[in-house]
């Protein structure tokens, strides 16, 4: 298909009196018996450069689409997402003005059914007139329906905007199965993230998020923590955790607890049951005293989740330390199988081998004194990238400050790389998230811990700067660490948080103390959860690349969820 566009479509005109100037004189002088064809060529040639003239002057545009583009819009309008249709509505206008050429829209809303409120090419309507029942939410089902609607020989893209809380009866194991086989089809997936619905002032509680281990072992203590939110002081609540599996259908309930929450953000801890290998299916169920006078919706008060328990844990232990292995086996208990490599250099080097651990543990050290270290530092690389295996690394492993490119390879691979053993003065920059989502899961908590540990690692005389973000950002700066210890510690524990993510704007602020900084050894950290508030137009990446090319100052991210 061939787009032909203008931008000064009048200028075509010009082509009249252009034809004219050519053709009169020709039509004139030349009589029939006279036109050879040399003549007609002529004419033909100067008719052509007229045209070309013509097409140049008006701004003539020729695209190319060689194929059309499918969106589906697939919209959240159940009672998690229903205080937000507004700003739904507001997405799917700003998706249809971003639609390239020979591009359609569609729009698919879902709470716990789906349906077509748009079809493609069609006229966009609001999400509030949707015809869906309300009361669940079936993220997996709504994806999975888009995805049937897509033409053959297309570019096929997805929207989905939602609050992402799947509830009991969907599983998020479904969804992320339904996602990757979406994209296996050559699906391309965007999502928008809705904020929570809960209202300042709203007598509400809902379960937000379960924080738990997906995967673990037999034996093992697993704990999932659930955050309540409530908008209200005082409120008396019934919290159930029930339990089933794949062979045992019926729930059964596990534990009761009875938490008075205050306004905000509540945590109630549960036990989980590890052993015996299984698959664990649960669900979180909150009640509230006073019914609807002190929940105005009890459709957000269920959360489902999976969790899978292996019957063993293999670990390998590469230590220089024979007591190593007895710390490993009470570290790890019973149910882990620890191999065991003391003070000998003839350790497993192959992706093939090093695959069949689920941890790997580097004790007091040196990887150049491993037979096959070379092999062994990049199979180590590939299971922990590639497979997710877990790397930890204790005592003294000779990686600071060392030139050596097998020891900078492993250093690549942990996490920050900020320690003191660098004596000449060094620059540190936190740059620490203080929104409300920090307050879940006592993310903020762990993020003061990180900072001061982070600043712990500093000498007397390096330099210090702290940025705080939320709504607004906060900076304060220290030129030298040293005498301003207790400072730095109170100034880090009493960070509060606050309404907004601007995170940008913090990274910014880190750019902006960079200007006039001199240090030659410049590290900015940011401690983040990573959520970013809906009504900003961030872009962090470009500060990041900003410091390290601009101020040779590179970006390490501490994830706190």
């Amino acid at each position: 298909m061939i787009n032909i566009s203008f931008d000064r479509i009048y200028l075509l005109l010009i082509a009249i009196p252009l034809i004219l100037v050519l053709v009169v004189p020709y039509a004139i002088a030349i009589r029939k018996s006279n036109r050879s064809a040399s003549v007609v060529i002529s004419l033909v040639l100067h008719l052509v450069m007229a045209a070309l003239i013509t097409f140049a002057a008006a701004g003539t545009q020729v695209t190319a689409v060689i194929t059309e583009t499918q969106v589906y819009v697939v919209a959240d309008v159940s009672y998690s997402a229903n205080k937000n249709l507004d700003l739904v509505d507001e997405y799917v206008r700003s998706v249809k003005g971003a639609l390239p050429e020979n591009s359609e829209m569609g729009i698919v809303v879902f709470g716990k059914d789906c349906k077509l409120l748009t079809p493609l090419g069609g006229n966009v309507v609001s999400v509030k007139d949707a015809d869906v029942d309300d009361s669940a939410t079936d993220i997996k089902g709504a994806l999975d329906y888009a995805g049937s609607l897509f033409g053959e020989d297309v570019v096929k893209r997805i929207v989905l905007i939602t609050d992402g809380r799947q509830s009991d009866d969907y599983s998020e194991d479904g969804l992320v199965n339904t996602i990757e086989q979406l994209h296996e089809s050559d699906v391309y997936i965007d999502a928008i993230y809705l904020d929570d619905n809960i209202a300042d002032d709203a007598k509400e509680v809902q379960v937000t998020d379960v924080d738990f281990t997906a995967s673990t072992y037999c034996n093992r203590e697993e704990i999932a923590r659930v955050l309540l939110q409530s908008g209200s002081d005082g409120a008396k609540a019934t919290v159930e955790l029930y339990c089933w599996t794949d062979h045992e259908e019926e729930k059964k309930l596990l534990e009761s607890k009875y938490p008075t929450l205050s306004r905000g953000y509540n945590v109630v801890d549960f036990s989980l049951s590890t052993s015996e290998a299984n698959t664990y299916h649960y669900q979180v169920v909150a009640r509230v005293e006073g019914g609807a006078d002190a929940d105005g919706n009890d459709k957000n008060n269920n959360y489902a989740f999976t969790q899978t328990v292996a019957e063993e844990l293999n670990v390998l232990l590469i230590t220089t330390k024979a007591a190593d292995e007895t710390t490993a086996q009470t570290l790890y208990g019973e149910g882990a199988t620890i191999t065991a490599y003391v003070n000998t250099p003839n350790v497993p080097f192959t992706v093939e081998s090093l695959v069949a651990y689920d941890e790997i543990m580097l004790s007091d050290v040196d990887v150049r004194e491993l037979n096959n270290h070379i092999s062994f530092t990049a199979a180590l690389d590939t299971v922990v990238s590639e497979y997710g295996k877990s790397l930890i690394t204790m005592g003294d492993t000779n990686i600071q400050n060392q030139p050596d490119d097998v020891l900078k390879n492993l250093e690549d691979m942990l996490p920050v790389k900020f320690g003191n053993s660098d004596q000449d003065p060094k620059l540190l920059t936190l740059v620490i998230d203080v929104s409300r989502s920090m307050e879940e899961l006592s993310r903020l908590a762990y993020a003061k811990q990180a900072a001061l540990q982070m600043v712990e690692l500093l000498n007397d005389q390096d330099a210090l700067n702290i940025v705080a973000f939320s709504e607004n950002v906060s900076s304060w700066s220290y030129f030298q660490v040293g005498g301003y210890r207790n400072e730095i510690t109170n100034r880090i524990n009493g960070l509060k948080p606050t309404q907004g993510t601007m995170l940008n704007a913090g990274m910014n602020r880190a750019i902006e103390l960079m200007v006039s900084d001199a240090h030659e050894n410049k590290q900015i950290v940011l401690i983040t959860d990573g959520y970013t508030y809906t009504y900003a137009a961030d872009d962090p990446v470009s500060s990041v690349k900003t410091l390290y090319e601009t101020y040779n100052a590179p970006t390490t991210v501490i994830n706190t969820c």
